[in-house]
């Protein structure tokens, strides 16, 4: 979204030059996880007679039904194509996909679905998941929430291996419902081609997201390779680690922390670390969202957002930066590294170059590689 993101440096919501897709290359694809199924319940078994293997026909009920009746389940090692209705995946689920495996979401017109529905659960792992959105054949222009895994109030969830892409929204989506998101891990995977945000945190706790692979994020705002952002000031957000996350040619940035929603009256803390990222070929590397002018007494949140070990290559702004940050918790930055992209260029002006480097310098954490 446009806001108090933009507000000190008066961005619009478009990007310097025409973007495509650039595909990534095979040395930083992620191998699969090989994961022992013996005693799993294969899902080829609730299929009807005469199946196919090409995706062809909607097989969601009878997936359904099998992972409502089962909580150790292995999918086929062939395409499955799925309705809008997604996947509900139950509390103590283990799902593997083997080689050959994948989901695709059947075509339709509405402005939110997920391919996986995780609310309220927990103890779910899910092993190499490989989905596949709808956004090239999508009916409907209306809406932006087309997720590829939605965790809602999940606690004890790890999803490892996944390979998500073309969804009408994110890829991965994290927020609380009943409960509050807990102890989730997002570990070893690729968002590729995601319209909204390739993974989205608006609350939870205790989130780990480690060797993430988030590509070509592009479609409508704020496309981003990862996205914090609360909705409200009631949410909880807390504890947020991201470590060896590599961003490549995502439209608008490579990490955007917007925390403008979360002030309000009584205790707030948030700690966020992000540290050993390598951001190549977005509009801006680095977005953190400022705050508006005033909230009410007692609203500043406490913690820490610590971003540390950061390579940023190619982009018309490396960092950007807003105002009243006395609202929020602490930022900390230390060993960032600048390329030249294109334009020659490490911030798009004087003033931009000034206000971030002086920031920076204060603490003596910068390096700039000319």
């Amino acid at each position: 979204m446009c806001g108090a993101f933009f507000v000190l440096f008066n961005h619009n919501c478009q990007s310097q030059e025409p973007w495509n897709y650039k595909a990534i290359s095979k040395a930083n694809q992620i191998s699969e996880v090989v994961v022992e199924s013996a005693g799993f319940y294969n899902l080829i078994e609730s299929l009807p007679k005469n199946f196919v293997k090409d995706a062809s026909v909607d097989y969601t009920s009878f997936i359904q039904k099998a992972l409502d009746k089962n909580r150790k389940v292995k999918f086929p090692d062939f395409p499955i194509l799925i309705n809008e209705e997604g996947l509900n995946i139950s509390n103590n689920s283990t799902i593997i996909f083997p080689k050959g495996g994948k989901v695709y979401m059947e075509p339709n017109s509405l402005g939110s679905y997920a391919v996986f529905k995780l609310r309220n659960v927990v103890n779910v792992q899910i092993f190499n998941p490989v989905i596949i959105g709808e956004r090239d054949k999508h009916v409907g222009k209306t809406g932006e929430w087309g997720m590829g895994i939605s965790i809602e109030g999940g606690r004890n969830i790890v999803i490892t291996n996944a390979h998500i892409s073309k969804c009408w929204g994110d890829g991965i989506y994290i927020t609380n419902a009943k409960t509050v998101s807990n102890n989730i891990e997002i570990k070893n995977s690729v968002l590729d081609y995601n319209r909204r945000n390739g993974l989205t945190i608006t609350g939870g706790k205790n989130i780990l997201i480690q060797n993430l692979i988030s590509t070509n994020t592009y479609g409508t705002l704020p496309m981003a390779g990862i996205d914090i952002e609360p909705n409200n000031s009631r949410v909880i957000l807390d504890s947020i680690t991201i470590v060896n996350y590599q961003s490549y040619n995502n439209f608008r940035s490579g990490l955007q922390i917007g925390l403008s929603r979360l002030p309000n009256p009584g205790a707030r803390t948030l700690s966020v670390i992000a540290e050993h990222m390598d951001i190549d070929g977005s509009d801006i590397g680095i977005l953190v969202g400022g705050f508006y002018k005033s909230y009410p007494i007692g609203s500043k949140v406490k913690g820490e957002i610590s971003i540390r070990s950061v390579k940023i290559s190619n982009t018309r702004q490396p960092v950007s930066l807003a105002r009243n940050y006395q609202f929020g918790p602490l930022i900390n930055f230390k060993n960032f590294n600048f390329y030249k992209g294109k334009s020659g260029k490490l911030f798009k002006d004087v003033e931009q170059e000034s206000f971030f480097l002086k920031r920076l310098k204060e603490e003596k954490t910068i390096k700039i590689i000319q």
